[in-house]
């Protein structure tokens, strides 16, 4: 009985500590597509979450129309909200199936988020009425100062919290399992 408490408590805990690291992809999604060879706009919820940065990857299911992953931002601040991406960064050909996901900057196998699958549509196509998908929009207001070691404290601060959080679950799952 001890045991599947402590069980049951580690796993609580973890889904608490994973869950202050969650965002949402808002876009592209299923119903605001991309247009090839043209500038496109993702989008996320960044308030949710300790992150500080991530790499995005495209991928699509079928692998005849993109064989494996592919970064094209290597280190993207959450804060931003959302990024205008190039024609040049993403040049891939018309097809639906296309996933964006957000993984973590040094462990790239670690996937913080994923988004729906969105179709990028024939150059010429029209971005989608109901969105200003052509238009990068930031949310958020706040103060920044910037000093020498300023990035790196938040990095490692969000870093820290994250790690705070899983030892804490795990110091309080052994606690469960001595008692």
């Amino acid at each position: 009985m001890v045991k599947f408490s402590a069980i049951s408590a580690l796993a609580v805990l973890f889904s608490v500590a994973s869950a202050q690291n969650t965002f949402q992809i808002t876009s592209p999604s299923a119903s605001e597509w991309w247009v090839a060879q043209s500038d496109n706009v993702m989008k996320w919820e960044c308030t949710k979450t300790t992150i500080p940065q991530f790499t995005v990857f495209i991928v699509n299911v079928n692998p005849g129309v993109l064989s494996g992953r592919l970064a094209f931002i290597a280190q993207q601040p959450n804060a931003d909200c959302s990024k205008s991406v190039l024609k040049t960064q993403v040049n891939q050909p018309p097809s639906k199936g296309y996933k964006l996901q957000f993984a973590d900057t040094l462990n790239s196998s670690l996937i913080y988020s994923e988004s729906e699958e969105f179709e990028i549509k024939p150059l010429g196509s029209a971005y989608p009425s109901s969105s200003s998908a052509s238009q990068p929009s930031a949310t958020g207001s706040g103060t920044a100062t910037a000093s020498s070691t300023g990035g790196v404290r938040n990095s490692a601060s969000g870093i820290k919290s994250s790690m705070g959080l899983g030892l804490a679950a795990i110091g309080a799952a052994l606690g469960l399992m001595a008692a």
